[in-house]
């Protein structure tokens, strides 16, 4: 019985080892390279950095970053960026997936949120921090973190117009760079591992067999 208990845990813990192979995968753009200036109800009232996404599944949450607290508050979101992974003026949001409630832009660092929306490999979309129609009473500004580009992280925008994280057309600055950006993709559909899938064969092929000399045993007892 007690071997048949190992052979049980072995198999659950092969359950685990291939959940988390399709578990979520975190990118990010870090560490911190530069800043832009400035953001803030006076000046620049939404940035955003594009990116193109890696993988198809659910953005469960992501990170951006401000140098400083400017008061009042903010909020972050997701949309369907409406060019490729190079700009060109026009370029917006053709699609809001996502903004969050308000939050107290009272902190320089980490702004996490979870917007829980579904994207598609290859799929170009915007990550943004926005105080347009917020709380702006007595707002100041601060910097936003820079970050590296590539693998997926295309370009930083920002937007000063009245339409807000939902115009069709952003400003852009080639030259500034990357803003920070952690994001997070749970993918569901993802393949475990063949290593993964080699142990939870051999958990599942010895409970098999142990369950099966348990019930010879069992049957043998019964017709001594």
């Amino acid at each position: 019985m007690r071997n048949l208990k190992l052979l049980a845990a072995s198999a659950a813990v092969a359950l685990l080892t291939a959940a988390s192979a399709a578990g979520a995968q975190t990118y990010s753009n870090g560490p911190q390279t530069d800043d832009i200036y400035e953001f803030g109800f006076t000046d620049s009232q939404t940035y955003g950095e594009v990116f193109t996404a890696q993988a198809s599944g659910d953005l469960s949450n992501f990170t951006m970053y401000l140098d400083g607290a400017i008061g009042g508050t903010l909020y972050g979101g997701i949309g369907v960026w409406s060019c490729g992974d190079s700009f060109a003026y026009g370029c917006g949001v053709s699609s809001t997936l996502s903004n969050s409630a308000d939050v107290a832009a009272d902190h320089g660092g980490a702004y996490t949120f979870a917007p829980d929306v579904a994207v598609t490999a290859g799929t170009v979309y915007v990550a943004y921090l926005s105080v347009f129609g917020a709380n702006n009473d007595g707002q100041g500004t601060t910097g936003m973190p820079l970050g590296s580009g590539g693998g997926g992280f295309d370009y930083f925008v920002w937007n000063n117009s009245n339409g807000g994280p939902s115009s069709t057309s952003w400003n852009y600055g080639g030259d500034y760079g990357n803003g920070r950006l952690d994001l997070t993709i749970s993918n569901g559909g993802a393949v475990p591992e063949p290593a993964s899938w080699a142990l939870m064969l051999v958990g599942f092929g010895g409970l098999g067999a142990a369950l099966r000399g348990s019930r010879r045993r069992a049957a043998a007892a019964a017709t001594a």
